[in-house]
């Protein structure tokens, strides 16, 4: 049994970041979603990010912040609109409404708040060398906060009447 004060487990022969219990329920829940086979290339970006954050030879919580942050680009490309990824505030926007595949005005905010980080935390994809810095506990609380918005909007958007979880 995992304890969660424990920040690493022992997998395949070698020590890996596990990160608390919270983020293992979201890895699971998210991972059952981006098993869907148009997510695939989301899938690939959350696995590339899940890499960054539990490997202890790489350990690269920028890389980690970025791939998740793409994960979450490619999933609302290919459940929403092709053009997310030229405008992602703009076209996210959309979203918002009170309609049945509409969002929450506050929760589209915070996930642009948090996309945010694409273009000024230091070496996150974009952004400056002078950006904010991060650390494993930002890309721990990112990996939450982006498996638990691809679970929501793949549940808000996707049109086929089974729910893989």
């Amino acid at each position: 049994m995992a304890s969660e004060y424990v920040g690493f487990e022992f997998k395949d022969g070698q020590f890996a970041r596990r990160g608390y219990s919270k983020t293992q329920t979201t890895i699971n829940k998210s991972n059952q979603v981006l098993a869907a086979p148009k997510l695939k290339i989301a899938r690939k970006h959350y696995n590339k990010a899940l890499k960054y954050f539990q490997s202890k030879e790489i350990q690269d919580a920028e890389n980690s912040i970025k791939e998740a942050i793409c994960a979450l680009e490619a999933t609302l490309n290919n459940l929403f609109s092709p053009n997310v990824a030229s405008n992602f505030s703009k076209e996210v926007l959309k979203l918002v409404g009170g309609d049945e595949n509409q969002a929450p005005r506050p929760l589209i905010d915070a996930m642009i708040k948090i996309y945010g980080y694409r273009n000024s935390a230091s070496g996150v994809a974009h952004a400056p060398a002078e950006g904010l810095k991060v650390t494993f506990k930002e890309a721990e609380l990112v990996l939450n906060l982006i498996g638990d918005y691809i679970t929501y909007f793949y549940d808000l958007l996707y049109t086929d009447d089974e729910i893989p979880f």
